[in-house]
C-alpha cells in the first residue's frame, strides 16, 4: 500500500473490523490481493459494508455545516499527524 495513512487504516479494520467481511477486505486490500474496485464491488464485501456506509452518511446528514467544518478540520489535523510518524 502506497499512502502510509490508508495502510494504517486498513491495518486497524482488518485487525479490530466487526465482522469477518471488514476484516477480510482490509487484510485483501493492504496485501495487494485486490484492488479497489474489485473488492468494493465485490457482493459479499459491498453487502457488510452498506449498512455502515448508510449510518455514515445519515450522520453526516444530520450534521450543522459549523459541525461538519469542525469534524473536517480534526479529521485533517489527525491526518496530518499520523503523515507525521
Amino acid at each position: 500500500m502506497s499512502d502510509p495513512i490508508v495502510d494504517k487504516l486498513l491495518a486497524h479494520l482488518e485487525a479490530n473490523g466487526d465482522t469477518e467481511a471488514v476484516r477480510e477486505l482490509a487484510g485483501a486490500l493492504r496485501r495487494g490481493e485486490l484492488d479497489w474496485p474489485a473488492g468494493l464491488g465485490a457482493p459479499f464485501y459491498a453487502e457488510a459494508l452498506a449498512p455502515r456506509i448508510a449510518a455514515f452518511a445519515d450522520w453526516h446528514r444530520s450534521l450543522s455545516d459549523d459541525d461538519r467544518t469542525r469534524h473536517m478540520d480534526v479529521t485533517l489535523s489527525v491526518m496530518r499527524s499520523m503523515k507525521q510518524e
